[in-house]
């Protein structure tokens, strides 16, 4: 597949839908974009010229026609004052983010609220047509979309879904988007099977053959190889931690040291984003005294320096003379915002404020940009009995120890208590698990998506534990693309935006299920082209003993048999089980939110202790 799929689109459609919509509905966020208003962008800013045939220039035009949304509907908790805001809205109407009750169609990865949910993807959907530029100038279309009812009528629809999602929710989707939405065509397809037709593969070319995608997102992080545009789903492998589960980590944590930000669920979020990094190790290392650990981190990068040695200096260097520490103003709601620093607050000192300027031990500019956001090492010069400044008219949150101890949870998933592999050992597992043929190929190319991956350090920090982990004659390869959370929609608009005739426009339209199939299949149409786990018959063959296997801690949890556990617990109706990841509970009846006074930790440990019981269960039977 060329790099630059683009380069044909203003003159031509990838099949005979006149506009194809991508919908990359993630549980935290939704990404959407057009087909039609893509070549219309083009066309119009690249007059007679097509597009550059360099694939940086082509991603960031594909990037730009990408936009984002948050999946939820907001509530203010005012008595005086009460209302609801849907996906965009919370972002460019809510003046107040504090205290925002928060309601989520989706928990643990998969919806469970489908009114929330339709009600969510109703506002995208007619803001996204609205943005369209012909629908806009067209005042008929607009008449007929308002007559109907049906926002997706005469269009293509690409729409993502989980990994291992239920059979049941599968056909919910189907009938929801064929007969709500009224769409002419559906191709319903994971993230990870859209990332080789993103443009970050530079000027190679065709994507490789085999690749594998880290998808680290709000609920789980996936492991998962594609070989030529096919999920393997055998070895597909899966962390039950996510963003989510980081978020609400330092919630509690800032709540218990200290302001109460249990109710701040929207702003810790965003605290987390701006202040949060991982370190470029977990570093075994051992100095025989602070002095000696700390002379060391003086002789490094802040990049370079490893999670012992942060500890280490949080309990030696306090106060203002910690050179990572931080004071992150948090937001004044007496008067309304219109800034985004205004609306979520901002990092007032520290590394990564305005005043923050770093310079190497060297006296050199650092070459690497997270050095400037990890540490000020000027601190290191100051006395630490420096007098406090006035009192300060902002409410200050000091971030220290939280800014790496939270994350650091993706790669040493034991500091929650949970008795997984890492991030790092889950891709190692995953490629472990595939032919030996492939496992070259995978090693060269690792591409991870997902908003965890935009925490400052985590691709260096991922780099570092794959290279000791792969063999010596490989080289391992991370591709990265400047905004991971858009990647799976670019790939999507990529294909659309392909010429008909091309290999990539035959394999788009090979995978739609359109309305005539709908209409005399039902169900059964979008099962049998759609695939996906629940058609795979290697899977469903699984024994107890491979199902056991799949799930021990030391070889990471495949989501296969624990999806079939959940599915089984669900449908017949047996005991409630808690699940850590989110804090839900999955019984009989679905979904319910789990009661108050429940910290994080305890949860791991019921989830654990349950799980070996099981374990213990199954070999008894054995």
């Amino acid at each position: 597949m060329p790099s630059s799929l683009a380069a044909n689109s203003a003159n031509s459609s990838s099949s005979s839908f006149a506009d194809i919509y991508i919908l990359d509905s993630g549980a935290s966020s939704l990404k959407i974009a057009s087909s039609l208003a893509a070549s219309h962008a083009s066309s119009t800013s690249a007059s007679s010229t097509s597009f550059p045939s360099s694939s940086s220039s082509s991603s960031i035009r594909l990037l730009d026609q990408v936009s984002s949304s948050p999946n939820a509907v907001a509530k203010t908790r005012g008595t005086s004052d009460k209302k609801t805001y849907i996906a965009d809205q919370i972002l460019t109407e809510c003046r107040d983010h504090g205290g925002l009750h928060l309601r989520l169609p989706m928990e643990r990865g998969y919806v469970t609220d489908w009114a929330a949910q339709k009600a969510i993807w109703d506002r995208t959907f007619a803001s996204a047509l609205l943005r369209n530029p012909t629908n806009s100038a067209s005042s008929s279309s607009s008449t007929r979309i308002n007559r109907t009812g049906k926002l997706l009528e005469g269009k293509a629809l690409i729409i993502t879904e989980p990994y291992f999602q239920f059979p049941e929710l599968e056909e919910a989707m189907d009938t929801i988007l064929f007969e709500e939405y009224g769409a002419s065509a559906v191709w319903r397809v994971t993230p990870a099977q859209l990332v080789p037709f993103a443009p970050i593969f530079g000027m190679e070319g065709n994507p490789p053959e085999c690749m594998l995608v880290l998808d680290c997102g709000y609920s789980y992080c996936h492991a998962v190889p594609i070989v030529k545009d096919k999920v393997q789903w055998n070895a597909v492998r899966r962390l039950n931690l996510g963003g989510k589960l980081l978020t609400n980590l330092l919630k509690e944590t800032l709540s218990f040291r200290q302001w109460d930000m249990m109710d701040e669920t929207w702003l810790t979020n965003v605290v987390k984003e701006k202040c949060c990094f991982i370190a470029s190790s977990s570093g075994s290392k051992t100095f025989r005294s602070p002095k000696a650990s700390l002379g060391e981190m003086r002789r490094q990068k802040p990049s370079e320096w490893s999670f012992s040695q942060l500890v280490e200096l949080c309990k030696h260097e306090g106060g203002r003379s910690n050179p990572i520490r931080q004071e992150y103003a948090l937001p004044d709601y007496s008067t309304d915002p219109s800034k985004d620093e205004e609306k979520y607050g901002f990092i007032k000192r520290g590394p990564g404020s305005e005043e923050a300027v770093l310079t190497t031990p060297s006296g050199a500019p650092s070459s690497l940009e997270d050095d400037d956001f990890i540490a000020d090492l000027r601190e290191f010069e100051r006395r630490k009995g420096r007098k406090p400044d006035d009192e300060e008219e902002e409410q200050m949150l000091v971030m220290e120890s939280e800014r790496f101890q939270i994350t650091e949870a993706l790669f040493s998933p034991g500091l929650v208590g949970l008795d997984q592999c890492s991030v790092s050992e889950l891709v190692y597992h995953s490629i472990q698990a595939l032919p030996e043929e492939y496992r070259g190929l995978a090693w060269c190319n690792i591409v991870p998506i997902g908003g965890n991956v935009k925490i400052p350090g985590f691709i260096r920090r991922l780099r570092n534990e794959l290279t000791a982990m792969a063999p010596d004659d490989i080289e391992v390869r991370i591709w990265d693309s400047e905004d991971p959370t858009k990647t799976a929609a670019q790939g999507a608009l990529n294909l659309s935006l392909c010429p008909p005739m091309s290999s990539e426009g035959r394999f788009l339209r090979s995978n739609f299920v359109t309305r005539a199939e709908w209409e005399s299949k039902g169900t059964s149409a979008c099962r049998s082209k759609f695939g996906g786990w629940s058609g795979c018959s290697e899977l469903l063959s699984l024994s107890a003993t491979d199902k056991s296997n799949h799930l021990h801690p030391s070889s990471s949890t495949s989501a296969v048999g624990e999806t079939m556990r959940m599915s089984e617990e669900a449908s017949t109706g047996q005991e409630a089980t808690v699940h850590a990841s989110t804090g839900a509970v999955l019984g009989g009846a679905g979904y319910t939110a789990l009661g108050t006074g429940q910290r994080p930790s305890e949860i791991l440990r019921r989830e654990e202790k349950g799980a070996r019981e099981r374990r213990a269960l199954e070999r008894m039977a054995r």
